[in-house]
């Protein structure tokens, strides 16, 4: 059981996860071997690391049989426990076990199985009446925290960021002469430092209104903040419920489904002759996805409808 010890030291100090995740990830680790051993009649750790691929997807099937795995939690600790200790033992070649040819099977819930929602327009002018009629509390602070709030999700409309991103800005990120924000979604400590970094253009009203918080946080703190946000994302999360709730949205309203959003807006934009204004090559770098994500994951849009729609309303204004 060495492999499971260094794993857990490559948990701790090169992934820097905190104790209670690495504990969650080793558990997940041991109970494949628990059944790993129990299969191949093997006394130790080592069948972790001569385990098929096969034999994982029996595992995730027999999680999936079980209903102690499902679609929602496929990112979960037990997921992710796993995979990521296969990612370090192929990268050290203690196995040729490559996780990404697993393929795991998991039982939708009753929840999955109803037809997803995402926002739309009508959703996103909600919101921001919502913002803009909230009653302003009378603590100082208080007041600045609903700023903040207001401020990240005014961020998370006009960029659909990752809410990873976003409360990772730093000041030093951004750039109000040029208009921009540096975002990065690597979660390596190394690939952050070195690539990964992406330009997001910010229009005036998003830029006033990020220089107005932290404007409002050094009069309350009488210092420069040194990230842009202090916010946690169950607090995020609870605030959009609030939202979500008071504004009847029929939605469970979080913080992705305004990156589904952005992309979507983007991918269905067209000049006036019906070509999109922006490719998925464009797309791809403003967000930091790949183009096969782009399509199979975040895009919504029947593209020749929405450009056969375009088309016909620019004739009829032109018409008028």
């Amino acid at each position: 059981m060495d492999t499971l010890k260094d794993y857990e030291k490559h948990l701790l100090y090169e992934r820097q996860v905190s104790v209670a995740s690495a504990n969650k990830y080793l558990r997940a680790v041991k109970s494949l071997a628990a059944y790993l051993n129990g299969n191949h009649r093997a006394g130790n750790g080592d069948v972790l690391l001569t385990a098929k691929a096969a034999d994982i997807e029996r595992y995730f099937f027999y999680l999936a049989q079980t209903k102690m795995l499902t679609r929602s939690s496929r990112s979960s600790w037990i997921k992710s426990g796993i995979r990521h200790f296969y990612n370090f033992a192929h990268k050290r070649g203690l196995t040729q076990l490559n996780f990404n040819n697993v393929e795991i099977i998991c039982r939708k819930t009753e929840k999955e199985k109803r037809e997803r929602q995402y926002l739309n327009h009508n959703h996103i002018a909600k919101i921001i009446e919502y913002l803009q009629n909230e009653q302003p509390p009378t603590d100082i602070k208080e007041l600045y925290e609903q700023s903040e709030r207001h401020c990240l999700i005014h961020i998370l409309i006009e960029t659909g960021a990752r809410i990873s991103e976003i409360l990772n800005i730093r000041l030093e990120h951004i750039n109000f002469e040029n208009a921009y924000v540096l975002l990065n979604g690597q979660k390596n400590a190394e690939r952050y430092r070195s690539n990964g970094w992406r330009r997001f253009p910010l229009n005036n009203n998003l830029l006033q209104i990020i220089k107005t918080n932290i404007d409002f946080f050094q009069y309350i703190y009488k210092k420069p903040p040194e990230k842009l946000f202090h916010v946690s994302v169950q607090t995020l999360r609870n605030y959009l419920h609030k939202i979500a709730s008071q504004a009847e949205f029929g939605l469970n309203l979080h913080p992705h489904l305004f990156r589904h959003y952005q992309i979507t807006r983007l991918r269905a934009m067209f000049d006036n002759n019906g070509n999109r204004k922006f490719t998925d090559k464009e797309i791809s770098k403003l967000f930091g996805v790949s183009i096969k994500v782009l399509e199979e994951v975040y895009d919504h849009t029947d593209e020749a409808l929405t450009r056969e729609k375009y088309l016909k309303q620019n004739v009829t204004m032109e018409k008028q």
